[in-house]
């Protein structure tokens, strides 16, 4: 088993018997260390780009779904990258939570040339310095506390004796004792308090490679589309949720040889960072200070600093749940009173809020390139039912139709038709009858 890996249990509940939840409901991997024939195999997969293959040689239980970053660095400090997620490579993830970063590398990393054997006897040498300092603060402390004493003994004998100049040189040197503990007491906590930081600061340095994300791109919505959203907030409705703030992260990693055949091992690391819907983001591998790539080119301003990849998490369903504030149209409608007399013709314009089921159409059919948008965003095509919430009463009306969704933010246009109630005469009694009508408006997805 691999230092940076972990057995697979199966997954059970409380009480110890097997969970009923479905083998990909909760997925799990377990990572081993391989074969002489499969790390040269994991080898020529990583040198060919074969990535989903090279995923599954490497875990067990592999499932499609899991997003991953994967990044080979070759004995001549080349580097190959790709994110795989779903079965397709790319730069654009679909409705992920995370990324898994998945290093494999011909040599491990080597430490820089400021950290020697030397470096290191300075830092125990410090460490041990910094203990007999502290224990000299505590010596200090109570060289003070005593000479402390001895001022107040000695300034009551002066008191009764005052003419006594022996004893007032008495008095002033233990005080100027008492002051100069104090002092030395600080410095030594001072110096220990420093030592302490920079053996914290060298011990996290011990790793070999910094994951880093940072957040790049999270689209806004516009000032009306905010507005339009609060209005909806009024009738107890979340409309698109705001944009959350991301804080860079960094995740640590440890290259491991994972082979068990040494002279012919590979090494690699594995962290994970979280992601966001509807953000672009950087991810970056890169050493510490103390670390570097073990490759040595003849030109030195050409050694590798650090690998990045840009990354896009599009939010991507294939139901939603829809608001459609838009306008009912159609020709003359003639209403009646309680003796069914016609009392007038007129055209039934109407504005009104709908709550819709959207359903989007597959991914060649989205989308794109509108120059107001991200490159890689795009708007999905589908169609959508729904019933209407104002005006009357909720649940009479049916609205069918087609819609393109997150055309500015999450709003999107929708033109469809609309069944809309009327009291007409049917064998002498007014009947409720639907005439359909023509709808079109704003979409706004939940």
């Amino acid at each position: 088993m691999l230092p940076w890996g972990h057995a697979n249990a199966q997954l059970t509940d409380c009480g110890g018997k097997p969970s009923m939840l479905k083998g990909d409901a909760l997925p799990s991997y377990s990572l081993r260390q391989l074969s002489a024939v499969s790390t040269d195999s994991l080898r020529r997969l990583l040198r060919n780009g074969k990535w989903e293959e090279v995923l599954k040689l490497a875990l067990t239980q592999y499932q499609p779904g899991l997003p991953a970053w994967i990044v080979y660095i070759d004995e001549r400090g080349g580097v190959r990258q790709c994110v795989v997620a779903d079965s397709v490579y790319g730069s654009q993830l679909r409705n992920k939570r995370f990324v898994w970063a998945m290093v494999f590398a011909e040599r491990p990393m080597q430490a820089a040339a400021s950290l020697t054997a030397a470096s290191h006897i300075r830092l125990a040498g410090l460490e041990a310095e910094s203990v007999a300092k502290s224990i000299a603060a505590g010596m200090w402390d109570s060289a003070a506390r005593v000479s402390l004493t001895r001022i107040a003994d000695t300034r009551e004998a002066s008191i009764a004796n005052p003419s006594d100049a022996a004893l007032r040189d008495r008095a002033d040197k233990a005080a100027l004792d008492a002051a100069d503990a104090a002092t030395k007491s600080g410095a030594a906590s001072a110096a220990l308090l420093a030592a302490r930081t920079e053996l914290t600061r060298a011990e996290i340095d011990t790793v070999d490679l910094r994951f880093t994300r940072r957040t790049v791109a999270v689209p806004p919505d516009p000032v009306i589309i905010n507005l339009i959203k609060t209005f909806a907030k009024g009738f107890g409705l979340e409309v698109g949720a705001s944009a959350p703030t991301v804080i860079d992260s960094t995740r640590t990693i440890w290259l491991r040889p994972i082979g068990a055949d040494t002279a012919r091992t590979l090494f690699g690391g594995f962290a994970r960072l979280g992601l966001i819907e509807n953000a672009q983001v950087q991810l970056s591998l890169s050493p510490p200070p103390n670390k570097w790539f073990a490759y040595a080119p003849t030109d030195s301003a050409q050694r590798l600093e650090s690998v990045y990849a840009n990354v896009a998490n599009l939010k991507k369903r294939s139901f939603e749940l829809g608001v459609l504030a838009g306008v009912v149209t159609g020709g003359s409608v003639p209403t009646y009173d309680a003796n069914l007399r016609l009392t007038e013709g007129r055209t039934n314009t109407t504005f009104g809020t709908y709550v819709t089921i959207v359903v989007n159409l597959p991914k060649p059919l989205e989308m794109r390139g509108f120059w107001w948008k991200e490159p890689w965003q795009r708007s999905p095509v589908g169609g959508f039912v729904g019933t209407n919430i104002l005006p009357g009463t909720p649940g009479e009306q049916l609205i069918v139709g087609g819609t393109i969704g997150h055309l500015v933010g999450s709003a999107g246009l929708s033109i469809g038709a609309a069944w809309v109630p009327t009291q007409q005469p049917r064998g002498g009694v007014l009947t409720t009858v639907k005439h359909r009508r023509l709808i079109f408006g704003l979409d706004l997805r939940l």
